[in-house]
């Protein structure tokens, strides 16, 4: 009997597909017959084995592809040959190397790819679409916990924990953030973009007494307000927020578009929170203003570049708070990643529509 489907569709960009087709409709490139076996490859670091796919999931994998799937290192991809010749699907993760036409020529049976892990945008390219690969990641997943950590930082930003654990160190006494702690009883929370991840913390501030303001010029005002935020222009959500929480992906038209005009318009004792990418934000201009705005902070999870230059005035600014880019999944999280793919090839041999497959449109919009 076939393992049960846990996972759910993703939110936002990623909420691809229930596109109507089945991977066996007409044109699909399953075509093997239901439980016909499929060579099954897992290119996968040493050291991610067991991090993203656990033997119990490996012996779903198994037992869905009829016969056991074949281990490849992709950091000595000339060992891995003869399982990439005849693998049809392919199971990946962190570390999965560009996909172009000699990577690709390698693999003249895949069928589809299976990416545990987040964005896929670093190895993907045209020509895996142009040959009919079905690509599904699972970013979904990854957006779990990037939002429960965002959702904890704005709750503490409301209540100016970080502020206050410094002043509290430095007096060595208790010196409470009243009146400027804006708490979370109708501050206003402002969310830049609702992707897969910013849609979910904006669900999850639903819980509180807030008001959500979000900006994404990709979604419809209707569809902001069906997850209880009201649309808002940047310049809005800056000057009025008492946080700001980033989830924007990383693109042409959105690197460096948060700069020092709308930092410094944010009101007094605020927060910026960024968990998307250190490119959206121009550093220079954030540390300027934060030099200049004290009252202000910054909790930032990523940087430009990652980690930061050693030089850097994020390393010494009092009111800058770095974390190293752990609000995505970390240890046991990650098997949820690995599970989510497995899922959805419960779902191909089922012959059910796939639930995270990824379009070359989608593709261009995510991180």
């Amino acid at each position: 009997m076939n393992p049960p489907i846990t996972s759910s569709p993703a939110d936002g960009v990623l909420a691809t597909v229930e596109t109507g087709s089945s991977p066996g409709a007409q044109g699909s490139p399953f075509d093997n017959a239901p439980g016909a076996p499929l060579a099954t490859a897992l290119l996968v670091r040493q050291e991610y084995r067991n991090v993203v796919f656990s033997p119990a999931l490996v012996a779903e994998i198994d037992l869905l592809a009829g016969a056991p799937a074949r281990w490849v290192d992709p950091t000595d991809l000339a060992a891995g040959r003869d399982a990439l010749a005849e693998a049809e699907i392919l199971f990946a993760t962190w570390g999965t190397p560009q996909m172009d036409e000699a990577f690709l020529d390698a693999i003249p049976h895949l069928k589809a790819i299976f990416y545990a892990a987040g964005s896929p945008k670093a190895f993907l390219t045209p020509t895996v679409f142009e040959r009919g690969i079905t690509v599904c990641t699972a970013a979904a997943a990854n957006a779990v916990p990037v939002a429960d950590f965002t959702v904890g930082a704005i709750v503490l930003s409301l209540k100016q924990v970080w502020q206050t654990m410094r002043t509290t160190r430095l007096h060595r006494s208790w010196i409470k953030p009243e009146p400027q702690a804006a708490g979370t009883y109708q501050a206003r929370v402002g969310l830049v973009s609702l992707g897969a991840i910013g849609r979910r913390v904006a669900q999850a501030l639903a819980a509180f007494d807030l008001q959500v303001l979000a900006y994404d010029p990709h979604m419809s005002p209707d569809d902001a307000q069906s997850l209880g935020a009201k649309p808002a222009s940047l310049e809005e959500i800056f000057a009025t927020c008492d946080v700001v929480s980033l989830h924007t992906p990383l693109l042409d038209s959105t690197t460096g578009m948060i700069g020092r005009a709308l930092i410094a318009s944010m009101k007094p004792h605020a927060t910026l929170i960024n968990t998307s990418r250190g490119g959206v934000i121009r550093q220079a201009e954030l540390c300027e203003v934060l030099r200049e705005r004290p009252d202000l902070t910054a909790v930032l999870d990523v940087s430009d570049p990652e980690p930061p230059e050693s030089d850097s005035s994020v390393w010494d600014l009092p009111n800058l708070f770095l974390t190293p880019h752990i609000s995505g999944s970390l240890g046991p999280e990650c098997l949820r990643m690995g599970r989510y793919m497995v899922d959805e090839f419960q779902r191909m041999r089922r012959d059910v529509p796939f639930h995270y497959a990824v379009t070359p449109q989608q593709l261009a919009l995510m991180a």
